[in-house]
């Protein structure tokens, strides 16, 4: 990339007017020079210029005392814009081509489109690729009593799935969840029950001319809705559950109080035991994890330590920075190695991996 491509790519990021592809290619290209330290390369005014119109609160930590001291300031910006690139495609395709090199061990890579569906018989089967309409994997698979039984789906630690539910819903699993469902839904409405993390595109389905509510139990709430796309984060391990409507309408009770709230399309609902909270979102960015992106918002490095941790079934050991908080773009497909190379650039802490745990030195 030439300096003058370089100037009209930055130009246009600040302006937000950037494609997809050409926002990879910026990116990249800041990735190659870092992984290489070669920054300084670059002609600082053009960078100091262009860098300093953009808004880093949006893309960079929120404790400025938490900044490297050791790169000049058009390092760090730059840095700043990689770190929630993390690495990008570059890095993830010069990984790939190193693959032949590399020892196994070496590497650890979240692992997608994999889950179990764990049978009212006992047997547990495999679940790999994405899409997949379970009624008819696994209907032949269950008698006529075992019908009316909950089927569970489970992703493991570094997987998640995508699949179709015998009503023709389309849900995702992250990493770490289970959906258990019947494997015919009655007449009288159709209900899920959810740990972890889905996405949820439900089909409209009627009977005598009314449609069929769907509902999503989970850990606090209850969602129901009658046709619509949205998101349930409901893991164990996280003081929130958080529902966020991307399309249609559904109404949430919290189970605590039994007290109900309706979502319009881009609002959230945040529990907290008996309190909750409806703010205005961006609701692509709470689905973003299905295509291997989370977006940061003022998150703290223990949760997303935990987001790690489930995305690549690891363990971080040591104590946890704490006291700061991160905004940005997390990509949960990159190599483990490269992502926390990238952590470290900008938190001054440093991570080394010991088969499945993650050591921290602060």
């Amino acid at each position: 990339m030439d300096k003058h491509e370089l100037q009209d790519l930055l130009a246009r990021y600040t302006s937000n007017s950037l494609t997809t592809a050409e926002r990879e290619r910026l990116f990249s290209y800041y990735n190659e020079l870092l992984s290489k330290n070669s920054l300084d390369d670059l002609d600082e005014s053009l960078l100091h210029e262009k860098l300093k119109q953009i808004d880093l609160s949006k893309i960079t930590a929120l404790d400025k005392t938490h900044r490297p001291t050791r790169w000049k300031y058009a390092a760090v910006a730059a840095a700043s814009l990689l770190l929630f690139a993390f690495l990008g495609k570059v890095l993830w395709h010069e990984a790939a081509q190193n693959k032949t090199t590399a020892k196994a061990t070496e590497r650890i890579l979240m692992v997608p489109d994999r889950a179990y569906a764990l049978l009212p018989n006992g047997d547990s089967i495999l679940l790999e690729g994405h899409g997949e309409n379970l009624k008819e994997r696994l209907d032949n698979k269950l008698t006529k009593a075992e019908k009316t039984q909950l089927i569970t789906i489970r992703t493991p630690r570094a997987g998640r799935y995508n699949f179709v539910l015998p009503d023709g819903s389309k849900v995702w699993l992250n990493s770490a969840s289970e959906l258990r469902y019947p494997s015919a839904f009655d007449s009288l409405g159709r209900e899920v029950q959810l740990e972890g993390e889905g996405y949820f595109e439900i089909a409209k389905l009627t009977r005598n001319n009314l449609r069929v509510p769907f509902r999503v139990q989970s850990r606090d709430q209850e969602v129901k809705v009658l046709g619509t796309k949205f998101n349930v984060n409901n893991y164990a391990n996280e003081l929130n559950c958080t529902t966020t409507l991307v399309e249609g309408s559904v109404r949430v009770t919290n189970k605590k109080d039994n007290k109900q709230i309706l979502l319009k399309p881009d609002e959230q609902l945040k529990l907290t035991g008996s309190e909750s909270t409806l703010q205005q979102v961006d609701a692509t960015e709470s689905i973003g994890w299905k295509d291997g992106v989370l977006v940061l918002d003022k998150m703290d490095f223990p949760e997303i330590a935990r987001i790690i941790e489930r995305n690549y079934d690891v363990n971080f050991v040591g104590s946890l920075p704490k006291g700061f908080k991160l905004n940005g773009e997390l990509q949960t497909n990159v190599d483990l190695k490269e992502l926390l190379k990238s952590l470290e650039l900008y938190t001054n802490v440093r991570f080394n991996i010991n088969g499945r745990n993650i050591m921290i030195k602060n």
